[in-house]
């Protein structure tokens, strides 16, 4: 459930960050019309790159609290280090 709350954020940041760009790029063209689409090719591919950094800042501010929201400190720590929890042993491959 934390991976698809964390990819739903990245797909709004990401949006908003191409819309951010498409508005600098379209400025730029107006102005400097041989330079708008190397404008948006950065700005395009650099949302990208820079929503992620920005979703996990989101998601640590939504959902970090795990206290808050009822885990207890060994679940968090199993969680941490990657090792399954009991209740999801049957899914695990390893022996």
């Amino acid at each position: 459930m934390d991976t698809l709350f964390l990819i739903f954020i990245y797909i709004i940041t990401t949006i908003i960050c191409q819309a951010l760009g498409f508005g600098i790029s379209r400025a730029v063209d107006y102005q400097y019309p041989t330079a708008g689409l190397t404008t948006f090719l950065v700005f395009f591919l650099g949302a990208f790159y820079v929503a992620w950094p920005i979703a996990v800042r989101i998601f640590d501010k939504l959902w970090g609290d795990r206290p808050r929201t009822g885990e207890d400190e060994a679940t968090a720590t199993a969680r941490r280090a990657g090792t399954p929890l009991k209740y999801e042993a049957h899914l695990d491959r390893r022996p």
